[in-house]
This record gives C-alpha cells, structure tokens and sequence, in this order.
C-alpha cells in the first residue's frame, strides 16, 4: 500500500491530518527523537486531477509538519498512490533544518554587530 507504486508525477500536498498513534515506536538520530507517522493529504499533482490519499512517511518529532502545510510529492493519481519528497525541505530534514537556523543566527548577530549602540535587541 505504500511506497510500492510507480509514481508518474511530481506535485505538491497539503498535510489534511497526521498521526502517530500506530506506531509505537520511536528512535533517536542527530539529537532528534523520530517517530513514524500515518498522513492524509490532498494531493496537487502538476498536470493531473487532484486528489486526497493516504501516506506514510518519518520525521523527527519537533519537524514533523502539521495539518494545512504544503510539501513536495512524488504520486501515481491513477492508483491515488503518494510519496512525500522532503529530503531537500529544511523544513523536515534535520541537517538542513540544523544548517538553517546556524546560518540565520550568524545574520542576526551581524545585524546585531553593525546596529549603532542603544539598538534594542531583535526579538
């Protein structure tokens, strides 16, 4: 059921809901605690019918997206099957994710440094 179809097209999907209930089972990798998750979408896929299917995908626990965000899809609307693409999400990958937030923390304290004295601290 999962993962085990040619996928045809390339799209984008809306997470409609996400659960981990099913899975019992939690690991730890890269500082993050991952855990497996059940998701429905609603699948856009570039010239194709919309349509809403189920998933199955892993993420860490605190990158794990939430219901209305938009993801990168791999999907065969014709068996209405659907494979997220969130490798090169910073988003959801924890390297990119970690990168990220080191890169946007060396801006801020550049900011910071070249802000006259007396400048109130961002945020």
């Amino acid at each position: 059921m999962f993962g085990h179809h040619k996928m045809t097209h390339e799209g984008s999907a809306t997470i409609v809901s996400l659960s981990d209930a099913r899975h019992h089972m939690t690991w730890t990798s890269g500082g993050y605690t991952h855990s497996k998750y059940d998701l429905v979408v609603d699948v856009y896929p570039v010239g194709a019918p919309a349509f809403r299917a189920e998933a199955e995908a892993s993420f860490a626990i605190l990158l794990s997206p939430n219901p209305g965000d938009t993801v990168a899809v791999r999907c065969n609307p014709e068996e209405r099957a659907v494979e997220l693409a969130v490798d090169d999400d910073p988003r959801f990958n924890v390297r990119l994710h970690a990168k990220a937030v080191k890169e946007a923390s060396k801006r801020q304290h550049e900011r910071d440094l070249a802000a006259p004295p007396g400048t109130p601290a961002a945020g």
